[in-house]
C-alpha cells in the first residue's frame, strides 16, 4: 500500500489542489464577468492576454525547433566515433538529450499554462463588479521566460562532455 503521508505526495496533492482552486476561481470570473460582456474594454484586455500567449507560444516552439535542429545534427557525429566505446557514449549522450528536450517542452507548456492561468485570473480580477472602472491591464508585454535558454545551457554541457 502507499504511503500517502510522505512528503513528496503531500506536495503533489498541494500544487494540483492550487491549480483546481486557481481554475475554480477562474471559473467563477469568467461567470461573473457574462453580463458585462458587451463592454469593449473587457474583449480588447482579452485579446490583449491571448497575443501574448500566442507570442510566447512561437517563440516555444522556435526554441523546440532549434533544438531538434541541433540535435538531429549531433546524430551526424556519430559517424565520427572510431571506438564502440565512443559509439555508445555518443549514442547514450544523444538519448539523453533527446529525453532532456522532451522534458523541457512539458515543462515549457506547463509554465505557459499556469503563466495564462495566473495572468487570466488577475486580468479577470479587474473587470469583476466590485472594481468602480474596469481598466485594461498592461498585457501586451510577453510572458514569463522558458526553460529554453536552459535547454541551450545544458546542450553546451552535454557538446563538452561529448
Amino acid at each position: 500500500m502507499l504511503d500517502t503521508s510522505s512528503p513528496l505526495i503531500n506536495r503533489k496533492n498541494s500544487v494540483l489542489g492550487n491549480t483546481s482552486t486557481r481554475a475554480f476561481h477562474n471559473l467563477s470570473a469568467t461567470l461573473s464577468l457574462l453580463p458585462f460582456s458587451m463592454n469593449p474594454d473587457i474583449w480588447i484586455g482579452l485579446s490583449g492576454l491571448q497575443q501574448a500567449t500566442v507570442q510566447k507560444l512561437v517563440l516555444q516552439q522556435q526554441d523546440w525547433l532549434n533544438n531538434w535542429h541541433d540535435w538531429w545534427h549531433s546524430t551526424l557525429q556519430l559517424s565520427k566515433a572510431n571506438t564502440t566505446s565512443k559509439l555508445f557514449e555518443q549514442g547514450f549522450n544523444l538519448t539523453a538529450r533527446m529525453v532532456q528536450i522532451w522534458g523541457d517542452q512539458v515543462v515549457d507548456m506547463a509554465e505557459l499554462q499556469e503563466n495564462f492561468e495566473v495572468n487570466y485570473g488577475y486580468w479577470a480580477s479587474q473587470y469583476l463588479p466590485h472594481n468602480a472602472q474596469p481598466t485594461t491591464p498592461p498585457f501586451t508585454q510577453t510572458l514569463l521566460p522558458s526553460n529554453a535558454s536552459k535547454t541551450k545551457r545544458k546542450e553546451s554541457e552535454t557538446a563538452q562532455v561529448a
